[in-house]
């Protein structure tokens, strides 16, 4: 059981998923906000939250930033507000663990460059970020009911069959974020021993029989995808 706090930043709905499921594990947390109908939605939804004006040090400093609280979510809906929370608390702790979310590439850069240690944003998780949190159960646990929830994102896997339409191509010949919106992340091959494939390390690998593709995306994209693979050949069109 980890004794300090987790204290997350902004009732936005994010937020709510992600204490809702630290808390069914058992993890100590308090939400803080500066708009005071937040805060009393989240003591509504049975949280710890009070209310904080972020933008003020002192009060980041009464609140145990850069003393008894080690870690912060910054789950602001707005970029700019989580950027610049990330600044203040990185200033007033060079140690904490700053964790933020962010659906822009552009303040994904900018809260990298403001001092966050990990940063969340679905559309471009790479393989290796989501290789090495499926290595963490919990986190997994987390991402799965929040983040994939919320964006309606799914991680599945696609097993290549002998009637595939990709049977006996290579990765490269794949371009599934301009053909179908979805991110390949690699494969599991079957003469490999199950062993997992990155997409960038091995484009040039020759899908056969028991491949499994590794795929993120939306549900409706995956559902698209599928029904190309089991299209006849004379219906399918390659780029």
């Amino acid at each position: 059981m980890k004794e300090n706090p987790l204290l997350l930043f902004g009732y936005s709905d994010a937020c709510f998923h992600i204490a809702e499921q630290l808390k069914a594990k058992g993890w100590p947390l308090v939400i803080a906000d500066n708009d005071l109908l937040r805060v009393k939605q989240a003591q509504k939804d049975g949280f710890s939250a009070i209310a904080l004006d972020y933008t003020q040090d002192e009060a980041l400093c009464q609140a145990g930033v850069g003393q008894h609280v080690d870690c912060i979510f910054c789950l602001f809906e707005h970029d700019s507000e989580n950027v610049f929370l990330t600044i203040s608390a990185r200033a007033l702790a060079p140690e904490l663990k700053i964790v933020a979310i962010t659906e822009s590439q552009e303040a994904e850069h900018k809260l990298r460059i403001a001092g966050a240690d990990h940063i969340i944003n679905p559309y471009t998780m790479s393989g290796r970020r989501i290789a090495e949190l499926m290595r963490k159960p919990e986190v997994v646990d987390v991402l799965d009911h929040t983040l994939y929830g919320r964006y309606e994102i799914n991680m599945t896997q696609i097993e290549i069959t002998e009637a595939c339409t990709l049977s006996q191509k290579c990765l490269s010949d794949i371009d599934l974020k301009k053909d179908f919106n979805l991110i390949l992340l690699g494969i599991v091959g079957a003469e490999r021993e199950d062993s997992f494939i990155f997409s960038v390390q091995s484009t040039h690998h020759r899908l056969t029989p028991g491949d499994t593709l590794v795929i993120i995306g939306m549900p409706n994209a995956i559902e698209l995808f599928k029904d190309y693979l089991n299209m006849p050949p004379s219906h399918v069109h390659t780029s």
